[in-house]
């Protein structure tokens, strides 16, 4: 008649362990959604970050391969020698504005 008497104490100790196991289920469930619910409303409050990319030109400076002519002797006796220095002149521009436009 012994397992008349442990048959119930054995059955209510199986229903409080079940008892117990459930609700630290239910505890544990609980801590990892809130858990993740904090981790991921930390993420949803940043700013969206904009990006905006301008371009500039850069001017770098180039040795330009040019020879220049011979620089003509001003002469204030004659008039040739004047014509000849802007001649050099406007020679030396075009040659250097090829330079600038390449």
């Amino acid at each position: 008649m012994k397992t008349t008497k442990t048959a119930p104490r054995r059955a209510y100790l199986i229903y409080r362990v079940k008892k117990f196991i459930l609700a630290r289920a239910r505890e544990i469930t609980f801590y990892l959604i809130l858990t993740s619910v904090i981790l991921l409303s930390g993420c949803s409050a940043k700013p969206e970050i904009i990006t905006r990319t301008e371009y500039q030109n850069v001017y770098v400076p180039v040795k330009c391969e040019v020879k220049l002519p011979e620089k003509p002797k001003f002469d204030q006796d004659r008039l040739d020698s004047a014509k000849e220095i802007a001649k050099y002149y406007q020679e030396a521009e075009r040659l250097l504005m090829e330079c600038v436009d390449e």
